[in-house]
């Protein structure tokens, strides 16, 4: 895929996210904005979309930042409301700042992972994701911000069977190649 379209799908990716969460009269709206997972498959998806390791690891992270930015602007925009002020920007990016630092410590190497499937059809590649889509709805219950909207939960959770049914087909197709 085009480089310049994968950055385009991160920044819609972005500003999707946080669109979901200004909709409070739909619980399950603000329930998937809450997710964090998604936002471990957006590196990997990046990284299975290229063709060199490198690229991979590069457009991961910036591809992060860039659906974070969109986010970020979304919140500030006319959209959503708000009403910028200088306080309230500097704020926002002061409760911000762990994401940009989560993202540039887990996107190269989600960005790798999904490189590394795409490329060797290994299924262990899948594991972070997988899990991270799989375990989020039990891990956010154990600390007491459980996922309320059924749909959202489950549908968390069969993408995640999805996605590792996914690793399962094709490393059993590059077996039966080889």
């Amino acid at each position: 895929m085009p480089t310049i379209a994968v950055i385009v799908l991160a920044a819609l990716f972005g500003a999707a996210d946080q669109y979901l969460g200004s909709w409070p009269s739909h619980a399950w709206a603000v329930d998937a904005s809450l997710l964090a997972a998604p936002w471990l498959v957006l590196p990997f998806a990046v990284g299975f979309s290229q063709r060199s390791a490198r690229a991979a690891v590069v457009l991961a992270c910036g591809c992060t930042f860039i659906g974070l930015l969109a986010y970020l602007a979304m919140t500030l925009s006319p959209i959503e409301q708000a009403k910028v002020s200088v306080a309230g920007v500097t704020g926002l990016l002061r409760g911000q700042v762990r994401w940009f630092l989560l993202g540039a410590v887990t996107s190269p190497l989600l960005g790798w992972l999904g490189f590394g499937w795409k490329t060797s059809r290994r299924t262990w590649f899948v594991v972070v994701p997988v899990a991270a889509l799989v375990l989020e709805p039990i891990a956010r219950t154990v600390i007491g911000q459980p996922i309320r909207s059924a749909a959202v939960r489950w549908f968390e959770i069969s993408a995640g069977a999805l996605l590792l049914l996914a690793g399962w087909l094709r490393r059993s197709r590059a077996t039966t190649v080889n």
